[in-house]
């Protein structure tokens, strides 16, 4: 059953990864996101930024045992992240 708590989960932060997975509904998890937005928007560029997903069993989505996602779509997302922010700041590859 898809309840939608691996999409909800992906959450922004610098410093230090989130480590626990937040609420199963997407309202819930939506402040935690707003909250780790906001801290990556004023982010100065002093220490790492994080986007984590803590719900157990993400790994093994990514391993491909989803029939929504296909195997390595976390590092092929975000390695397209990564693109787009070097591009739109100037960045190398």
């Amino acid at each position: 059953m898809d309840t939608g708590w691996a999409r909800a989960n992906w959450i922004p932060s610098t410093g230090a990864p989130v480590a626990s997975p937040d609420g199963s509904r997407e309202s819930v998890t939506a402040g935690a996101q707003a909250a780790g937005t906001a801290q990556v928007a004023g982010f100065t560029g002093a220490g790492p930024v994080f986007v984590s997903n803590a719900v157990p069993y993400i790994e093994a989505l990514d391993a491909g045992h989803s029939q929504q996602a296909p195997s390595g779509f976390v590092r092929a997302s975000v390695e397209k992240g990564l693109a787009a922010a070097r591009a739109k700041l100037g960045g190398g590859p």
